[in-house]
């Protein structure tokens, strides 16, 4: 798709291996920015260190996620129960 609409797909698809890695060069960006991304993450750690690498010094980054008091799931819409549990054990 991005070949069929004049885009560089190898500049706009990059690999992440399974350790959080690019092979994009330190501080390639002023900018970097998450939309949803960072829940589905199971290394927070190591990505959170990658987007540094990759950011410019003095650069910034701003990162949106669902609060964990969200009363809706924003993906699928569905309710979400996130931090609730029983407190005690079910009667019957």
């Amino acid at each position: 798709m991005f070949r069929t609409l004049g885009f560089d797909h190898d500049r706009v698809i990059r690999p992440i291996t399974p350790d959080c890695k690019t092979d994009l060069p330190a501080g390639a960006f002023h900018f970097v920015f998450t939309h949803y991304v960072l829940e589905h993450v199971a290394d927070i750690d190591a990505v959170t260190a990658e987007m540094a690498r990759v950011t410019t010094p003095g650069g910034c980054g701003f990162h949106v996620y669902p609060g964990k008091l969200r009363p809706i799931e924003p993906h699928l819409f569905m309710p979400s129960y996130t931090g609730c549990r029983r407190t005690s054990p079910a009667s019957g």
